[in-house]
């Protein structure tokens, strides 16, 4: 199984009564290395371009997506997995259209709605137990 993590993140808030403007700056632990693309905001399945280690790591992103869905009662899951090594960053929360205003404009309700459409169980999924969507 790939051994990921997110980046370590925090919030900076300037201490400056001049900051009229509410600055606030996310800041994210330095990733180097080859930057690679697992899956996109509005899809279900790992990037074409994928390959060796990095195809490997996108199957198991579907199934960390897979599951995700399942435990949360089809209402949520994670998407746009990116990152380098075994550091992600940027994720996106994809809900239905009951939570469309919490997550930003990067939740795509119509990839979360075409989640069992697009979804292609693999071999993490069948390891783990998890059956197809009927569609």
């Amino acid at each position: 199984l790939p051994h990921l993590r997110l980046v370590c993140a925090a919030l900076a808030i300037p201490d400056d009564s001049t900051n009229d403007l509410g600055a606030t700056y996310l800041v994210e632990e330095r990733i180097s290395g080859k930057f690679v693309k697992y899956i996109n905001n509005n899809s279900a399945v790992p990037d074409d371009s994928l390959e060796g280690r990095e195809a490997v790591v996108g199957l198991f992103l579907c199934f960390v997506q897979h599951i995700q869905f399942h435990l949360t009662n089809n209402v949520v899951y994670l998407s746009n997995f990116q990152g380098s090594g075994d550091l992600l960053t940027e994720c996106q929360v994809l809900t239905g259209s009951a939570f469309t205003n919490n997550f930003g404009s990067g939740n795509s309700t119509s990839a979360f709605n075409g989640f069992k459409f697009m979804h292609k169980c693999n071999k993490f999924c069948r390891i783990f137990g998890l059956q197809p969507y009927s569609t």
